[in-house]
């Protein structure tokens, strides 16, 4: 068993001694309490956040022209808007077509 699943198990035996509305107890323990996704999303938000004002302090700081620098780091500069967007339509045609296969007609 992990570390994770043990913790997990206490959690669910009522023996862990965490404390809920946490991200670490979210990571830690793998509670899915409201309070706990809560303050994970809530953690998510402040991380995007921070990573978009650095990144308007100083837009050298990442790699331009990748999808994951428009989602991960909110760049919308023409490079990674570009990219992004024929990353989706890429994948938009490529699981219709997918879908296509799979229904019968």
């Amino acid at each position: 068993m992990t570390r994770v699943a043990s913790r997990h198990q206490a959690l669910l035996n009522g023996t862990a001694l965490c404390v809920h509305g946490r991200a670490s107890t979210y990571d830690v323990y793998g509670c899915r309490c409201d309070d706990c996704r809560r303050a994970v999303r809530e953690r998510a938000a402040a991380d995007r956040l921070a990573r978009s004002e650095r990144l308007r302090a100083d837009p050298s700081i990442v790699s331009h022209g990748r999808s994951s620098t428009y989602i991960n780091w909110g760049c919308r500069c023409v490079e990674c808007t570009e990219v992004h967007s024929l990353q989706c339509r890429t994948y938009f045609h490529k699981r219709k077509a997918d879908l296509k296969e799979v229904q019968p007609q």
